[in-house]
């Protein structure tokens, strides 16, 4: 069953475009499964929203499912067609896109000793 957690639903850069970042916990009882950091985005004011592209998918082992994925995602525009997106369990995690939100940066640690997300702007399975 997927558990979904949001923060930060969604953000705008003011000039009609919206994205919006969600996890989502497809782990089952066993902790097999996947935890992922989704993002979709809509160019005309929310009306329309892109397929989700996964920007991270945690490596087992996964975090503490008591814990969920911890703090994010959180989603900030600079009103420039540029997004930052940051997340962590255990380590911070940031992601930006410099194209409105169409593709994104591989993920990154920001600091600790989170290894970089293996996926970049996949759609999830």
């Amino acid at each position: 069953m997927s558990q979904l957690r949001v923060q930060k639903l969604a953000t705008t850069d003011e000039e009609g475009n919206w994205v919006i970042a969600w996890q989502r916990n497809d782990r089952d009882v066993g902790g097999s499964g996947s935890l992922q950091i989704l993002v979709s985005r809509s160019a005309d004011t929310g009306q329309t929203w892109s397929d989700p592209l996964q920007v991270h998918e945690y490596p087992p082992p996964y975090p503490d499912p008591n814990l969920g994925l911890g703090p994010g995602p959180h989603v900030a525009s600079n009103q420039a067609g540029e997004w930052l997106l940051v997340w962590g369990a255990g380590d911070l995690f940031v992601s930006w896109s410099t194209d409105g939100g169409v593709s994104w940066s591989l993920s990154a640690p920001l600091g600790g000793n989170a290894p970089p997300g293996p996926i970049e702007g996949t759609s999830p399975s």
